[in-house]
């Protein structure tokens, strides 16, 4: 009940999502616990970490979230509620591929995550892992248990923040520009963001009509993408009323293999034994997984790893996996 108290206090404020993460970490164990608030078309926003520091280079935000089965499943299914790492790897190849990937920056053995309703059409992941065993049935009933508590403490501090006007940067949705209109289509508010967006993009205001549709999804403008959510009957300010956000810029890459994503990396420059090697490293194999899956000596996985090296001009398998991250980012 105190952890519940704290993240009722924390409503409106800059705190509100630690306090949330907190509570949802509580029920079960873990090594860490996060928040990324996902997007309809947008990469991930981190909101929340709780936990050791871990050292990562900022891979996730820089690409990796491509390949995160979890951006997957949003994309792809969208659906709120409980969902456990497992459920959502059920080809062992392709489970082993991320596991070690993970393996490898962040020492993860398996992940649970608690998706949330948001407004402007996106969801609040609260994300929990474990270094030391997997989740059960037991971690997921005990979070299924908590999720009403959860989505309620979710809708209060993002009414207030809309309605209230909370601390500034409290919320990543209220930071984006947005506009609120009634049950009738008057406009009621909007951000200043919102209003530079309206002075340089003349078809914006057809754009929130269009998206209102129900049959209508994200329109399309010069500064973004609009969304259109309907607001709750109860909604303060505008009851019944309709919430646009803009996504500004292009859309976020869809999600990806890691077979796929290797195909092109230094297309033409390794041979097809280095190449075999590289897309081996790249899913977390270590050199003896290596030698054995080529049939060929650990020796030879050494020499081959040594030309691939100077070849790319690196000296470190974490230097390839940046550098291959920076590939997937900036060419696919």
């Amino acid at each position: 009940m105190e952890l519940i108290g704290d993240a009722a206090s924390a409503i409106g404020t800059t705190r509100f999502y630690d306090a949330l993460t907190g509570l949802a970490a509580a029920r079960v164990p873990h090594r860490i616990a996060m928040a990324y608030q996902y997007w309809q078309l947008g990469a991930p926003t981190s909101v929340a970490f709780l936990g050791e520091p871990i050292e990562t280079d900022g891979v996730y935000e820089h690409g990796y979230f491509r390949f995160d089965p979890f951006y997957r499943y949003w994309r792809q299914i969208g659906r709120h509620g409980v969902v456990t790492l497992h459920e959502l790897l059920d080809d062992s190849d392709d489970h082993s591929k991320y596991m070690r990937a993970m393996l490898f920056d962040w020492g993860m053995k398996d992940e649970i995550a608690v998706f949330l309703p948001s407004l402007g059409g996106s969801s609040l992941g609260l994300f929990m892992d474990r270094a030391d065993g997997t989740f059960g049935k037991s971690h997921v009933n005990a979070l299924r248990e908590i999720y009403p508590t959860l989505d309620g403490l979710c809708r209060a501090h993002q009414r207030y923040v809309f309605s209230k006007g909370g601390v500034p940067h409290a919320d990543v949705v209220y930071d984006r520009p947005f506009a609120i209109d009634d049950a009738h289509g008057h406009r009621i508010t909007a951000n200043a963001d919102w209003l530079a967006a309206e002075r340089d993009t003349p078809n914006l205001n057809a754009a929130t009509g269009m998206s209102a549709k129900d049959d209508h999804g994200p329109v399309q403008t010069n500064a973004g993408y609009v969304h259109s959510t309907v607001l709750e009957p109860d909604f303060p300010l505008a009851p019944g009323g309709r919430l646009h956000l803009l996504e500004k810029g292009a859309a976020a890459p869809p999600p990806l293999s890691i077979g796929d994503a290797t195909k092109g990396f230094f297309m033409g420059e390794l041979t097809e034994r280095e190449r075999e090697v590289l897309n081996l490293i790249l899913a977390g194999n270590p050199g003896p997984a290596i030698a054995k899956k080529l049939a060929i000596s650990a020796d030879t996985v050494k020499k081959h790893r040594r030309r691939l090296y100077d070849k790319l001009d690196i000296t470190t398998e974490r230097e390839l996996f940046i550098r291959f991250l920076d590939y997937v980012f900036e060419v696919l």
